[in-house]
C-alpha cells in the first residue's frame, strides 16, 4: 500500500506544506523594536573633575561603542569564534539549524548551529526559551535582519548585546572587565580570549579556577586563533606567536 511513490509523495507534500507555512510566518512576523534589556546601558556618575567615576546605576553593564572603536583584530576574533561564514551567510545556517534540531531530539547542546545574526535576533527581540516556536521566530527574524540592515550593523549591535559573564553586556563592558582596558586598546590574544568566552562564559572565565582557566587556554589558542588562520585574518606567523594573555580577577565595582 505504501510503496516507493506513495512514501515520496508524501515526503513531497509534506515539505511543500513546510514550506508553505513557512512563508506563510516570514509574511506574518515584523521585526520589532529590540527589547529594553538589550538597549540598557550604564549610567555613569563622576567627581568633579569629570573623570573620576563614582559609580555605575544601572540595570546591566553595557556601554555600547560603535564598530570602529572595535579593533579589526577583534572583530575577525568573534567571527572565528561564533560565525566564520557571517559576511557570506543570509543570516541563518541551515547545516547548523538540522543540526541543533537533531541534538534537540538527542538530547545534545541545544546552544549550538546559530549564525550571528541568530543570536542577536534571540537576544534582542527573543527569550532564551529551548522552543521549536522560539526557533522558528529566531530564523525568520534573522533573514530579515539580514536584508533590513547592513553586515556591519548587525555585527555593532551584536557586539554590544552578547554576555560575556562577569555582569558585563556587550565588548565594551567585556574588555574592562577582564583587561581593565577599553576594547580600543585590546590585544589580538585579548580579543582572542574574549571571543572564545562567548560560547559559555561561566564554563572558560579563569575566575572560576584552574580548570576553566585551561578550557579557556585551549579555545583561544587552539580554536578561536587556528580558526582566524584558516580564514586569512591572521597570518599563520603571527597566529605561532600568539599566546594566552593574563586575565585580571574579577573586581568589585560600585553599582547601584
Amino acid at each position: 500500500l505504501f510503496g516507493t511513490p506513495v512514501a515520496a509523495a508524501l515526503v513531497f507534500t509534506g515539505l511543500v506544506a513546510a514550506s508553505a507555512a513557512f512563508v506563510a510566518l516570514y509574511l506574518a512576523i515584523d521585526v520589532p523594536k529590540p527589547n529594553d534589556l538589550a538597549r540598557a546601558n550604564s549610567s555613569v556618575v563622576y567627581y568633579s573633575d569629570g573623570k573620576t567615576e563614582v559609580g555605575r546605576y544601572e540595570e546591566v553593564n553595557r556601554d555600547s561603542v560603535p564598530l570602529s572603536e572595535v579593533p579589526e583584530h577583534v572583530q575577525y576574533a568573534v567571527l572565528a569564534a561564533a560565525d566564520r561564514t557571517f559576511y557570506d551567510n543570509r543570516g541563518i545556517s541551515i547545516r547548523g539549524i538540522v543540526r541543533s534540531l537533531w541534538n534537540n531530539l538527542t538530547g545534545g547542546d541545544t546552544q549550538g548551529g546559530s549564525t550571528i545574526t541568530q543570536q542577536y535576533a534571540r537576544n534582542a527581540y527573543l527569550t532564551q526559551d529551548q522552543t521549536y516556536e522560539r526557533k522558528v521566530k529566531e530564523a525568520i527574524l534573522a533573514l530579515k535582519l539580514d536584508r533590513e540592515l547592513s553586515k556591519e550593523q548587525i555585527l555593532e549591535d551584536y557586539l554590544n548585546t552578547i554576555y560575556f559573564g562577569r555582569n558585563a553586556y556587550g565588548i565594551q563592558a567585556a574588555s574592562e572587565a577582564y583587561f581593565r582596558r577599553p576594547v580600543s586598546r585590546l590585544t589580538l590574544e585579548q580579543g582572542a580570549a574574549l571571543a572564545a568566552l562567548i560560547r559559555s562564559p561561566a564554563y572558560y572565565d579563569p575566575a572560576e579556577g584552574k580548570d576553566a582557566a585551561e578550557r579557556l587556554a585551549a579555545r583561544t589558542l587552539d580554536y578561536v586563533v587556528p580558526g582566524m588562520v584558516e580564514e586569512g585574518w591572521l597570518s599563520a606567523a603571527e597566529g605561532a606567536a600568539a599566546s594566552m594573555p593574563k586575565v585580571r580577577r574579577p573586581q568589585q565595582s560600585n553599582q547601584f
